[in-house]
């Protein structure tokens, strides 16, 4: 298939999207990937194999949240006017009966699963009155401009929400793209498309994985190392299920998936 035929894309829900529009149909392929920095994602097309390089995002501090008990003029607790902005809000409400407003601390952590935690010790009169409890945070939740107010023992939390981005869409470099061009060689030459590849749908891959060959069978007997096991699960789910095949490829080439892949697409242009 040529580039033209593929689209990798990030969006809601922190999904990678791979879509593939063959001559047998079109083929939708997608996998969770959490804390990703999309922005300076990547993707190359050599040979039929398509290369994806998410970067992670940097690790972000915890944003906290301060605490107040105080009440405005007309005796509600002190929240931002407007209906609609309080339809779209996450409101919280935590008992802390004896704690301070001033110790309580609640900062909400950012990562591949965001959490709010809430915790607090007061000691009055011998008695020592505690809270420490942990929430898990939607994604569009919109930390840094929450506000928590403590009276009467309940805390109460206000998280406005943000609209999350939209789905990036990751351009896929071909061979000539990513490398620099020689400089024999003409402008057009050196900015070609990349070369048609084998069909890659779902029957024509999985055919391809099925015709395993005494050379590559020999293979087996390679050092193979646990951290490969997981490429193995890697190679099913992109349509590749003969898994005595699969393990004798990565064997072959130091576990490389991007070589035993290689291998399998160009043994199905035979």
């Amino acid at each position: 298939m040529s580039c033209e035929e593929l689209k990798v894309e990030y969006g809601h829900g922190e999904v990678l999207s791979v879509v593939i529009k063959a001559k047998a149909g079109t083929f939708t392929h997608q996998i969770k990937m959490p804390s990703v920095d999309a922005e300076a994602a990547s993707a190359t097309h050599e040979d039929g194999v398509l290369t994806i390089t998410l970067p992670k995002q940097p690790t972000r501090e915890p944003t906290r949240i301060e605490v107040t008990d105080t009440i405005n003029d007309d005796g509600d607790i002190d929240e931002d006017d407007g209906d609609d902005d309080d339809d779209k809000a996450y409101v919280l409400t935590v008992a802390a009966p004896g704690v301070r407003a001033s110790d309580i601390c609640i900062d909400a952590k950012h990562g591949a699963k965001s959490m709010l935690s809430v915790t607090g010790e007061t000691c009055r009169a011998g008695r020592i009155a505690t809270v420490n409890r942990t929430f898990a945070l939607p994604r569009e939740v919109d930390a840094a401009n929450a506000t928590a107010t403590h009276i009467d023992g309940l805390l109460t939390i206000r998280m406005p929400t943000r609209s999350l981005p939209a789905s990036t869409s990751i351009s896929i470099n071909t061979l000539a793209a990513a490398t620099k061009p020689d400089p024999e060689i003409g402008a057009a030459k050196a900015s070609t498309p990349c070369e048609d590849a084998p069909e890659a749908g779902a029957q024509a891959l999985t055919e391809a994985a099925e015709q395993a060959d005494n050379e590559t069978k020999a293979e087996d007997n390679k050092v193979w190392l646990a951290d490969w096991d997981a490429l193995l699960e890697d190679m099913e789910e992109m349509g590749f299920y003969d898994r005595e095949r699969n393990r004798a490829l990565l064997a072959k080439n130091s576990g490389s998936i991007k070589l035993a892949v290689k291998e399998l697409v160009a043994s199905a242009k035979k």
